[in-house]
């Protein structure tokens, strides 16, 4: 609600692996997920970002202030 993360969790298994064993609280626990792929994992993270922004956008956050909570991690 914040703009502003309070929790992150990094998980080292693929994204079809993570949700196929999550449990429900795990997955209404997690609000964005992003899956880095050795392919070609700056061109994936852009189009993620795209994605936030819009999301962000839709709740008044700016990207002055996702650069900020970015800049915070």
């Amino acid at each position: 609600m914040s703009g502003k993360s309070k929790k992150v969790k990094f998980i080292f298994k693929s994204l079809e692996e993570f949700l196929q064993n999550a449990s429900p609280k795990e997955l209404n626990e997690h609000k964005i997920i992003i899956n880095i792929t050795k392919d070609n994992p700056v061109e994936y993270i852009k189009e993620r970002a795209k994605e936030t922004i819009q999301y962000a956008n839709q709740y008044g956050v700016t990207k002055d202030q996702l650069l900020d909570v970015i800049k915070e991690l």
